[in-house]
């Protein structure tokens, strides 16, 4: 579920204040254009051969990842493993599951940051007075 906007905008004004700043109207506004400029970026790069490359070795490599949890998981469903064998095939599906994810996350990084964008982007027209040229601060 998508955070509704009052909450982008409260996570947009605590990211500014983290970063030494106050989330004065340039403030926000600065941020904002600051992610737009690295969404549009991002953009470019998911349209591009070096991600299609990027995407094409992280898919295979989740495959390999994906094949080896599923030998693993039949390892251990097969039961009869001595205690400390059941303990180094445990750590080891952990590690395999920790990397699945990573893999998993690192493909959709930058999605979720354009997402994360429009949403800022929605959030902070929200604030504009009626003229639409003047964010309305707290």
């Amino acid at each position: 579920m998508a955070p509704d906007y009052s909450e982008v905008l409260e996570a947009l004004n605590r990211r500014v204040k983290e970063q030494g700043g106050n989330s004065t109207a340039g403030a926000l506004a600065a941020h904002v254009r600051t992610s737009r400029m690295v969404s549009l970026k991002l953009e470019e790069l998911l349209k591009s051969d070096e991600w299609n490359t990027f995407l094409s070795h992280a898919k295979a490599l989740l495959e390999v990842d994906e094949a080896e949890r599923d030998r693993v998981r039949e390892n251990l469903e097969r039961g009869g493993l001595p205690p400390d064998e059941l303990f180094k095939v445990s750590n080891q599906l952990q590690r395999i599951l920790g990397r699945i994810e990573a893999r998993r996350e690192d493909l959709e990084l930058p999605r979720a940051v354009i997402q994360q964008d429009k949403d800022f982007q929605v959030a902070y027209a929200k604030t504009l007075d009626k003229s639409g040229d003047k964010p309305v601060t707290e």
